[in-house]
């Protein structure tokens, strides 16, 4: 899965939706989040909260996407940050699961 950004591989995609997710390159990286994007539409979203942090307005059908794949995504941001602070797998230990 290419998306043609090397610093913002491609995570998933499913029903319509894409998921990425940026790599660290030197500096601190902002919190755990990935970059949704469907149509020509894109939002940012958090993966401690599943809550659109910028961009569009994220249908309902995108947070059961992201929901449904919170723990591969989590792993993944893991792999892609590697960080003591603000590690979403801490993040994630003190989160309730998003609702649908």
């Amino acid at each position: 899965m290419s998306n043609g950004r090397r610093d913002l591989p491609e995570i998933l995609r499913k029903d319509g939706y894409v998921v990425c997710i940026y790599c660290e390159q030197g500096g601190r990286h902002h919190l755990p989040h990935c970059h949704l994007r469907w149509g020509d539409q894109e939002a940012v979203v958090s993966l401690a909260t599943m809550r659109r942090l910028v961009g569009d307005e994220v249908p309902a059908s995108g947070i059961e996407v992201l929901v449904e794949n919170q723990d591969h995504l989590v792993k993944k941001w893991d792999e892609l940050n590697s960080r003591t602070e603000e590690s979403p797998k801490a993040v994630q230990s003190g989160r309730k699961r998003a609702k649908k």
